[in-house]
């Protein structure tokens, strides 16, 4: 079965956009609303039990990749029992997984105190907190979240995100309503574990619907096909653990050694962050399938090609954001939490470069996770996560939450990205990775560039209103996308994506 995979990555980013726009504007309120009428502590208390609980997600070892993986060929070749097979093994593991998460969370609830320096609200009790945040983690993988992988490796994340904006918008309005009536923070959470039963079941009834020939069949997977999952899962597990120290720890560490209100002030900077990477994953998760897809079907000259392609624009999107970042990040958080809850612009700096360094290498990382690529570099992410968390512990006590940005910086530019970079030239492209780095570091300068411009424009508007906010956006907006076109203008992978999206238009109009 052959994937039209542009319409498909644009139908899912255009889904997965308005999902994201949603998920941005919705979590902003309640945020603010938690903020003012509960207060800092709160917020910290929501981002701890996250990052708790996205360090159990571990358990899920990677067997939703690894099994997406091997689905890529039997959809490719309309292989109906393979795909019932391997839909079948996607059910029994998540049910397995669920456990284990189950009995990991549970086993942490005497050490929860740990993790609070200076105590929490003296109205919230810890552990049962701790309890609704679990069960919600823990409900889709006993319910049909197996299901979901159907649209996924079809390449069509567009009905998911169709689900989740209908009943977000359910569940953020009455979420807004309880805590702007009742002000208690156990009914607003509440709602979440209630938001994932209901999007499981119209999950599972639409796939029931749309792939009933792949559900419920008795079909088993090969002995030699489960036992290369295996491996995979294997060797995916590391990938999993370093995404969990990178994504999670910080939070943790912040909480344990700082406190919940800084970890508070510092969900209210990382929920800007997060909104901007959330934006471009919807763009890259909706590739995923059509590179896997890809990769049976193409050539190995098209590949590099479509692969130069994207990691042009990735870079133009991902430059622009950063710039973004480190000139409206404090007008807008003065705006928002006011002056008293603001960080320091070195934070804003930090955080920026964090940014760039981390979703630069977001295309290679697609590329190599589409081909399958977790066990050559196996030991990365032992290596990475080890590093990340020691320099965590180590420059927190010193330099605060500048530490905890500056130790993922540090992992991400000397570990990951050369890491990954190598594995997929070599094993994919088959070429030398020095044409990769001299691209990086010249991206990178533009970067710079337009960051030290945008910022000196940016400077010249002084009034620290709504006003001033708007017009430093409208500089935003112009000024960087302007600099970076002058550099990319004459680069014949801007010249072939521009040719290719004008005639994706010409066709649409037409």
């Amino acid at each position: 079965m052959k994937l039209d995979k542009t319409r498909n990555v644009i139908q899912n980013t255009m889904f997965g956009l308005l999902s994201q726009l949603l998920s941005m504007i919705a979590p902003f309120i309640l945020r603010t609303i938690i903020l003012y009428e509960l207060g800092t502590e709160y917020l910290g208390l929501n981002s701890l039990f996250t990052s708790i609980l996205g360090v159990l997600g571990i358990a899920e070892l990677g067997f939703g990749n690894a099994i997406g993986f091997y689905m890529y060929k039997p959809i490719a070749d309309d292989d109906s029992d393979s795909i019932c097979a391997f839909v079948n093994l996607y059910k029994k593991c998540y049910t397995v997984i669920g456990f284990i998460i189950l009995a990991c969370g549970i086993l942490i609830l005497p050490f929860l105190n740990e993790f609070v320096k200076g105590g929490c609200p003296s109205d919230i009790n810890l552990y049962v907190l701790y309890c609704i945040y679990l069960c919600d983690t823990v409900m889709s993988y006993f319910m049909y979240a197996y299901k979901a992988a159907l649209f996924n490796t079809h390449q069509r994340e567009s009905v998911l995100s169709f689900y989740r904006i209908i009943l977000n918008l359910i569940l953020y309005s009455v979420q807004i309503v309880v805590l702007l009536i009742f002000k208690n923070y156990y009914i607003y959470i509440v709602f979440k574990p209630l938001y994932t039963i209901v999007y499981n079941i119209f999950i599972s009834r639409k796939a029931d619907k749309e792939y009933a020939q792949y559900i419920g069949k008795k079909r088993l997977v090969s002995k030699e096909i489960k036992k290369n999952v295996y491996v995979k899962v294997l060797a995916l597990f590391g990938h999993k653990l370093g995404n969990a120290v990178i994504n999670s720890a910080d939070n943790i560490v912040i909480s344990t050694f700082l406190g919940l209100s800084m970890v508070g002030l510092y969900g209210n900077y990382y929920h800007i962050f997060s909104v901007l990477v959330a934006f471009l994953s919807i763009w890259h998760n909706s590739m995923t399938a059509g590179i896997g897809n890809e990769l049976y079907l193409s050539s190995d000259s098209n590949l590099k090609k479509n692969f130069e392609i994207v990691s042009l624009l990735n870079n133009w999107v991902v430059s622009w954001c950063t710039i973004c970042l480190l000139c409206l990040y404090q007008p807008f958080m003065e705006l928002w939490v006011g002056s008293e809850n603001m960080l320091s612009f070195s934070t804003v700096i930090f955080f920026a470069i964090d940014f760039y360094v981390w979703q630069v290498r977001k295309i290679v990382l697609t590329y190599k996770d589409a081909g399958g690529l977790w066990n050559e570099d196996f030991w990365k992410p032992y290596i990475g996560a080890a590093f990340n968390l020691s320099m965590n512990i180590i420059l927190v006590k010193n330099w605060g939450i500048n530490g905890v940005l500056v130790s993922t910086i540090v992992s991400m530019g000397l570990i990951y990205t050369p890491w990954e970079t190598m594995v997929l030239y070599h094993k994919i492209f088959k070429t030398s990775v020095k044409e990769f780095w001299i691209k990086y570091v010249s991206n990178a300068l533009i970067c710079i560039i337009g960051a030290i411009l945008t910022y000196g424009v940016c400077a010249l508007f002084c009034e620290r209103n709504i006003v001033g906010f708007i017009l430093k956006c409208a500089v935003c907006i112009i000024l960087p996308n302007v600099i970076i076109y002058f550099f990319f203008r004459k680069n014949i992978y801007y010249i072939e994506m521009k040719n290719k999206f004008l005639s994706i238009l010409r066709r649409k109009i037409l």
